[in-house]
């Protein structure tokens, strides 16, 4: 089996970003549609989407070894980051960590900044497609954590720049699933 095999590179010229709210129903298929309670955020900029996995390793030492005899992991944070195109009653609140978009009166709609202090929280998947090659990232909860900041400028498109960060499920189960059709990458032996 050669070890440079460019049949496993991937780029992901399309995708989705969906959310819906926590404890709803996780897909098990990187390739099914996603029910109705899933709401997919529209069209993304050009960067598409960032994921990331950290980890905060404290390292143990002891007294005969100057190196590190052992490493615990403290925390591991997942995160993801993308910037949304759309302007609509699903993206702005889920920007700004909540609440609804209300028709005032006739013609005219309400969006408040919620004001009760608490996180919104959602579940989140983004897929991306290479071909026939599905990527399908779950995040069962998070929510948005850091400022959304924009620009309102006459030669570029306003962007909700959103990050998310991931919280444990209240089940105790994982914060990040990742589902894949690429047999040919992933199946043993491939």
């Amino acid at each position: 089996m050669p070890w440079n095999d460019g049949t496993e590179i991937r780029v992901f010229p399309s995708g989705q970003v969906s959310v819906a709210p926590v404890g709803t129903a996780l897909p098990t298929n990187p390739t099914s549609v996603l029910p109705v309670a899933w709401t997919g955020l529209g069209y993304l900029t050009e960067d598409g989407a960032s994921i990331s996995v950290a980890l905060n390793v404290t390292d143990i030492m002891a007294w005969q070894s100057r190196q590190a005899v052992r490493c615990e992991v403290d925390t591991q944070e997942v995160t993801a980051s993308f910037g949304l195109l759309q302007w609509n009653e699903s993206t702005v609140p889920f920007a700004f960590g909540g609440g609804s978009v209300n028709l005032a009166t006739a013609g005219v709609y309400r969006y408040e900044l919620p004001t009760d202090g608490s996180l919104d929280e959602r579940a989140v998947i983004i897929d991306a497609v290479d071909g026939a090659v599905n990527q399908r990232i779950i995040m069962p909860r998070c929510n948005v954590t850091d400022a959304v900041e924009f620009s309102l400028k006459r030669t570029e498109a306003a962007v909700l720049p959103i990050s998310v960060k991931a919280l444990q499920p209240s089940d105790g189960s994982t914060s990040m699933i990742y589902l894949t059709n690429d047999a040919a990458s992933f199946a043993v032996g491939s």
